[in-house]
């Protein structure tokens, strides 16, 4: 065989000379014998060296010679190295990419605590290149962009769940939405930015503020439930129309998120809207302005928005007053003053024990080794952990004078006496229980007073102070009576706390459900009657005033869970779930109750909605039966009261998380909140990651099952199982397993195939919907694909948030922002004869009185008797009260005791103190919690990880300060009411308006000075210009709407008041009329007369002579 290259150059010739005869043949012409001979040759050369035709007619193209391959394989490699320098840049600059959004995502969503500082260095240290780093601004600026993409996705996802509302039957109505509104307020260390009052246009930095914190929760009809990220709000004051402005911004964007569906089947949105806060006036207040306003801009892009609200008071708060009557007795706005047990119970246990623990611990020791003593018996055993005394008594104690004691008794003894988890606040009350019962166990184990001093350090001069006075009361005679009637007290509380801080599980009852079953009531009487019949066992007690502190407290606790079983609380009663045997008898009790029995806000509207079910919106009682039978009517009404929260603890320890966060820096509110918002998205989070690593483990097993697995799963007996090494565990009978499975293969396939299909569906649900992402590897896809999004994020938020930091003030709130008369059921006015007044001024004791009944009955309840649960007729208005001193004498029964009578002393009714007199006599002056956190007699400071404003003591400060505000006695009675002169709006404890014209009784209006303060400064005002009298006619075109003539007197009012002696007397005064001003220059504003006047020149005269500071401000 010739070579290679000599045979590719024969072939060249060969296909050379083909071509060459093949253009002799075509000029041949007609000569057909030379023309085939030709063509033979053509044919021989062909076949000869294969020099065959293509399919297409055409030959085949020639073998490179081995200088074109050459040619095309340095050209190939030539291409290759650039594409490959080309993947390589891209490459990089993928990857370098992928790098710094992998940091970004770990420094948003890191723990907040950690300094950026700390984050600038770890992505220096652990980047792509060193000389790239991430600062500590970029840093900031992520966190900001991280949180404004959170929140937008947020509110999408919220969209994307009301397109998917179903309708009710074949209505346009949705289902109904529960939105479930926990808001809070507290004083927290933030800087925040506001406008000076007087300089226009200054910023004041400021760094205690009043923060509005909310957790809202939407849960839909099929279940899911979603959170709605908000702001922290800083206000300005605390009033109803500030905290209510602040609750409608959260509502309002709850609202929006709805209502913002593009592809929604419905055109009216139902919603449940419950509301939970405090249990001060003024989020009563508040939640009837946001009801009204809501009510009345029931429109919003393009649907209806049907709302109902529930008005749910916080039962924690509830349980926390209760338990602060039983430690002290009663209700003090400064327990830690006006109480030596808990001034006793905070010196000792919140700043002596963890300064001098190492001292305490080792005179205990000391103490153990010298002298033991073993509790005896006493009523409540169940209510101390010492009373499991066996332990202790089998060979853990020694006798006096011995020095071999087991190491475990000290441990005991540190731990039930000093050690504790807890430390006494007055903010959180329940934290006094434990301490109290470890103050009565080193009572009675007998550890002296000596054993409490400090020798081996030298106290500060706060400590020693604190140590002297623990010591007086500690060494007091009447101590141990205190304190065993404390514990005792607190024994009751135990249930009410547990119920009232439980949250709503779905196999449970909800809270809600079991506070209106009376649940607290009931288990506490039952407690009641356990400790009064081992009240005999303490020989040193005194059962009189045992007795007494119980039965105030259970009155307590009777009277202030009492409104948890009314309206709209008491809707269980009509569901089929809660109440299964007599919810139809129920539903007809309900569709009969008067009207102002049931709450406006749910009860009225569903009540009116029933009866309107009849022919053409007619009333008719089997229609309205129906439709509150009817499975959709059901559902919402589990759903309301399944969903509520009947405690604020949810927004309260959010408070906590924030001030943790927080603790070693001051930072703004708008950074607190930027961190909350991540930190809430963190927990979300870490939950969804185990729930979908968990749900994909148990999918992926189901989404491969086969008839055979599903037979195996059966009867597993039938099956074999070997244990290795040829040893069968479980020899089994494979011939019947395979009977068994050909005889019921067409339903182990059908049961296999819809298994398969729920774990297909299943694990398309974990595929996220894109609104929110959630994993890391999400977000870098999120971040690849919008990357203009994330840069614009990235220039913008940062600014776009300072105004977060801005207060809300009284200028922002909506101006119409109405007050609806009522939300809660009307309750009678109990009528209160003289002997009812003579109790009530007692407060406290044992008393004697006899009554005198009428033959007929009524329903009207005294105060006194409301409490007891009790009903009595008409009595006579007065009868003689007596003051009984009553010693105890014996145990009747288990539910009787008998006490007899060592003194009586007759009581005469005291003439009863104004209002004024009483708040001049208690002094109470608004202070924020940090200041009632104040140790008695010395100025501690407070707490700031712990001091949250919802409190007990901050409670009974809010009633106190509510109080005050309520129009004193010397005022018409009722003025309150449409049908008198005083315009209520305008009046206060201070001044008096009164509209004449209104009521058709003259043409003018007159404000005039409360006699309390017709007297000399700095007490009162002066005794001269108590009044001010002004024709509307001189004012105002309109006399039935004086509106200027009202600013005219409130002008007067002011300037009346603007004395210095009098507004720094009493730091209230100064608050009110600072308030009082800034409400007079919003009011003027909203005239819309130029240069900010009221339009009217003489009237601006007035003003300016008056109070010229209204017309300042609004210019």
């Amino acid at each position: 065989m010739a070579p290679k290259r000599q045979l590719n150059s024969l072939q060249e010739h060969a296909a050379r000379i083909k071509r060459h005869l093949q253009d002799f043949a075509r000029q041949l012409g007609i000569s057909d014998a030379l023309r085939n001979k030709t063509q033979e040759l053509i044919s021989v050369l062909q076949s000869e060296f294969e020099q065959s035709m293509t399919a297409r007619g055409r030959a085949a193209k020639l073998p490179p010679t081995v200088r074109q391959q050459q040619l095309k394989v340095a050209s190939l490699q030539y291409k290759i190295r650039q594409l490959k320098a080309e993947l390589k840049t891209t490459q990089g600059a993928k990857i370098h990419g992928k790098v710094h959004h992998a940091w970004v995502i770990r420094t948003a969503f890191c723990d907040p605590t950690t300094a950026p500082q700390a984050l600038s260095s770890l992505c220096r240290d652990f980047g792509l290149t060193e000389t790239k780093t991430i600062g500590r601004t970029y840093i900031g600026q992520a966190r900001d962009a991280m949180v404004e993409i959170v929140k937008t996705g947020n509110c999408q996802e919220i969209r994307v769940a009301a397109e998917a509302l179903p309708c009710q039957g074949c209505s346009s109505i949705s289902q109904a939405v529960v939105i479930s509104h926990i808001h809070d307020e507290a004083t927290a260390e933030m800087k925040l930015r506001s406008l000076d009052a007087d300089i226009t246009g200054r910023l004041v930095r400021g760094r205690y503020s009043k923060i509005q914190n909310n957790c809202v929760y939407l849960t839909f009809p099929s279940g899911v439930q979603h959170e709605l990220y908000h702001e922290l709000q800083p206000l300005q004051k605390k009033d109803a129309l500030t905290i209510g402005q602040a609750i409608l911004n959260v509502a309002d964007k709850a609202l929006s998120c709805l209502t913002a569906a593009e592809r929604k089947p419905w055109t009216t949105l139902r919603v449940h809207y419950i509301l939970t806060g405090d249990g001060v006036n003024t989020n009563m207040a508040s939640a009837k302005k946001v009801f009204t306003y809501l009510r009345d801009h029931a429109r919003r892009d393009g649907c209806d928005v049907d709302l109902r609200l529930v008005v749910v008071r916080c039962a924690s708060h509830v349980a926390n007053l209760v338990v602060q009557v039983a430690v002290v007795g009663e209700i003090l706005t400064r327990p830690l003053e006006n109480s030596e047990l808990c001034g006793a119970l905070s010196r000792f246990f919140k700043f002596l024990m963890p300064a001098y623990v190492e001292e305490y611990n080792a005179s205990l020791q000391a103490f153990v080794l010298s002298t033991l003593r073993i509790l005896e018996g006493c009523p409540g055993d169940e209510n101390i952990p010492f009373a499991d005394r066996r332990e202790i008594s089998q060979g853990a104690l020694v006798h006096a004078g011995s020095f071999q004691v087991p190491g475990n008794m000290n441990l005991l003894l540190s731990k039930l006496v000093l050690f504790l988890e807890e430390r006494p606040q007055p903010t959180r009350f329940w934290r006094f229980a434990a301490c109290t019962r470890a103050l009565l166990r080193m009572y009675l184990i007998g550890i002296p007073a000596e054993v409490l001093e400090v020798r081996t350090a030298a106290p500060s001069t706060e400590n020693r102070i604190r140590l002297s006075r623990f010591l007086s009361y500690y060494k007091g005679s009447n101590t141990g009576q205190e304190l065993r009637k404390a514990v005792l007290c607190l024994s009751l509380t135990e249930y009410a706390q547990n119920i009232s801080s439980s949250k709503s599980v779905s196999e449970s009852e909800p809270t809600l459900v079991r506070l209106a079953k009376g649940e607290v009531q009931e288990k506490t009487m039952l407690q009641f009657e356990r400790i009064l019949s081992a009240l005999h066992f303490d020989a040193n007690l005194d059962v009189a005033d045992v007795v007494s502190g119980l039965l105030v407290t259970q009155i307590h606790i009777l009277h202030r869970y009492q409104d948890f079983t009314d309206y709209p609380f008491r809707l269980y009663q009509i569901t089929e779930r809660f109440n299964p045997t007599g919810f139809v008898a129920a539903i007809e009790q309900f569709l009969a109750t008067d009207a102002k029995h049931l709450d406006v806000g749910f009860s009225l509207l569903l009540q009116r909605e029933a009866w309107c079910q009849g022919p053409r919106g007619s009333r008719d009682l089997p229609a309205a039966i129906r439709f509150l039978t009817q499975e959709d009517t059901q559902e919402e009404l589990v759903r309301m009261l399944t969903c509520a929260s009947a405690s604020s603890l949810d927004v309260e320890r959010a408070h906590v998380q924030v001030k943790r966060a927080e603790k070693s820096k001051v930072v703004s509110v708008a950074v607190a909140s930027r961190n909350y918002i991540l930190s809430r998205y963190r927990l979300r989070r870490e939950g969804n990651t185990v729930k979908q690593s968990e749900t994909l483990r148990l999918v992926k097993r189901s989404c491969k099952i086969s008839a055979s697995a599903l037979a195996m799963q059966n009867v597993p007996h039938l099956f074999p199982r070997h244990d290795g090494f040829g040893a069968a565990r479980q020899e089994g009978n494979i011939t019947a397993f395979r009977e068994y499975l050909q005889e019921n293969r067409s339903q182990l396939e059908a049961q296999a195939s819809s298994r398969r299909a729920a774990a297909r569906a299943a694990l398309q649900a974990l595929t996220p919907d894109g609104t929110l992402p959630m994993t890391n590897k999400q977000w870098l896809n999120w971040l690849e694909e919008n990357e203009a999004v994330w840069r614009e994020a990235l220039r913008t938020s940062h600014t776009a948030r300072k105004c977060v930091s801005h207060r809300l003030k009284p200028s922002d709130v909506h101006a119409d922002m109405k007050v609806v008369a009522r939300l809660s059921p009307c309750k009678e006015k109990p009528s209160s004869p003289t002997w009812v007044k003579k109790l009530l001024q007692e407060k406290h004791g044992h008393m004697e009185y006899e009554l005198a009944l009428d033959s007929v009955f009524r329903n009207g309840l005294t105060p006194v008797v409301a409490a007891v649960q009790e009903w009595v007729g008409d009595v006579a208005d007065d009868a003689d009260v007596h003051r009984l001193e009553i010693g105890y004498g014996m145990l009747l029964s288990a539910k009787a005791l008998r006490f007899r009578v060592l003194g009586i002393d007759r009581i005469a009714l005291q003439s009863r103190k104004r209002q004024w007199k009483q708040d001049e006599a208690s002094d109470p002056e608004f202070q924020d919690a940090a200041d009632l956190q104040a140790e008695a007699g010395l100025d501690e400071g407070s707490d700031s990880q712990e001091s949250l404003a919802s409190d007990a003591e901050t409670d009974a400060v809010l009633e106190a300060e509510e109080a005050a505000c309520v129009l004193p006695e010397d005022c018409p009675a009722g003025e309150a009411d449409g049908g008198t002169n005083v315009v209520a709006e305008y009046s206060n404890g201070y001044f008096s308006l009164e509209d004449y014209v209104r009521r058709r009784k003259g043409d003018h209006v007159k404000i005039r000075l409360r006699p309390r303060w017709c007297c000399a400064l700095p007490e009162g005002l002066g005794r001269s210009e108590m009044s001010k009298s002004v024709t509307v006619r001189d004012y105002d075109c309109n006399p039935d709407s004086p509106q200027i003539t009202y600013l005219l007197l409130r002008a007067w009012a002011l300037g009346r008041s603007n004395r210095p002696a009098w507004l720094a007397h009493v730091p209230e005064r100064r608050r009110w009329w600072d308030a009082e001003l800034l409400d007079l220059q919003r009011d003027i504003s909203r005239l819309g007369a130029p240069a900010g006047t009221t339009g009217c020149a003489r009237a601006d005269a007035l003003i300016r002579s008056w109070a010229p500071q209204a017309l300042q401000r609004a210019g």
